[in-house]
């Protein structure tokens, strides 16, 4: 009868011990799955560059807005270019839990020293960046200025003033 006892006790161990060892595993996966998918700090990198001419050099103002959380971050997401026109935006936030995740889309904006919104850029985050903790080499190209197509000048029916139409591209 003893046997028994201690047999059955025996079982009851191993299926707890099975059973812990199980949800450990499962607990375990789960927790590299998230990490798999996010990161707490994301470093954005790159450079400013005109349409033809290299990179713009200082004094540009980039933003950069995760569309998935747009606000909450604990250092500012925006910057001034450097001589070289590069940019670094850090989204960071442990605090609140906040993460950069794969295939969030990040708004990048660029702002001229006059406050007009000179180049955008969507950057989509890949596993990859998660992995690296950041993206580097997410360039930024200025927008083309507007190529005239078509001048018309006219009167001003009453006051004789010229009024110039300018159509484009």
């Amino acid at each position: 009868m003893r046997h028994r006892h201690t047999q059955a006790k025996r079982d009851s161990q191993s299926v707890l011990c099975l059973t812990v060892l199980t949800a450990f595993a499962l607990l375990m996966s789960s927790i590299q799955a998230v990490e798999a998918q996010g990161t707490e700090t994301f470093r954005l990198e790159g450079t400013v560059r005109k349409v033809t001419d290299g990179p713009v050099g200082e004094g540009f103002a980039v933003e950069a807005i995760n569309q998935r959380v747009p606000t909450g971050w604990l250092l500012e997401l925006s910057t001034n270019t450097l001589d070289d026109g590069t940019y670094t935006i850090i989204f960071f936030n442990p605090i609140a839990g906040l993460t950069t995740n794969v295939d969030d889309e990040l708004q990048i904006t660029v702002t001229d020293a006059n406050g007009n919104v000179v180049g955008r850029k969507t950057y989509v985050v890949t596993q990859e960046a998660v992995d690296a903790q950041g993206a580097t080499n997410v360039d930024v190209i200025l927008l083309e200025p507007p190529i005239a197509t078509a001048i018309s000048p006219a009167f001003g029916p009453a006051s004789g003033e010229t009024i110039v139409t300018i159509t484009g591209e």
